[in-house]
């Protein structure tokens, strides 16, 4: 960070407008204080690939940890409907819920009837839309083993 810098203002902006839904000023000191806190990030040490029965076998496993870390679902929504997966009543549904969590409990809660291939296309879209978090997961996911 440039030394002349004093105050950094962030802001959040409702995603497809120009509303701002958040904001801060923070002092320099308070950045790097954060950034110190924060975890580095690192390099995964390789790809792992998943097979149609694994991705569903992952979607249903970290079910809880994709409600609660997706940050964004209308993307992977969009994606889901371009497929053919969600009806349009069922995308508007989702949709209509306030938060994040909210959504994807909902989007969950319509995908229990899907088989195999289906739920391998919701993993395809969040792996998509959110690939440091399936990452994070995949590793998880070696580390405990897939069957865990």
């Amino acid at each position: 960070m440039d030394a002349s810098v004093k105050l950094i203002d962030l802001c959040l902006v409702q995603e497809g407008g120009k509303k701002e839904i958040w904001g801060c000023r923070m002092s320099r000191g308070e950045v790097e204080e954060l950034h110190a806190r924060v975890p580095k990030y690192t390099k995964p040490k390789g790809v792992l690939v998943l097979h149609s029965g694994t991705k569903q076998q992952f979607v249903d496993k970290y079910q809880e940890a994709l409600i609660k870390w997706v940050p964004l679902v209308d993307p992977i929504l969009d994606s889901l409907v371009a497929q053919k997966l969600l009806t349009d009543e069922a995308y508007d549904n989702v949709r209509s819920k306030t938060t994040a969590q909210e959504k994807m409990r909902e989007l969950f809660r319509i995908s229990r009837g899907w088989g195999m291939s289906h739920k391998a296309k919701l993993f395809d879209a969040l792996e998509k839309h959110d690939a440091p978090l399936i990452q994070h997961l995949k590793e998880q996911y070696t580390s405990v083993g897939a069957m865990n």
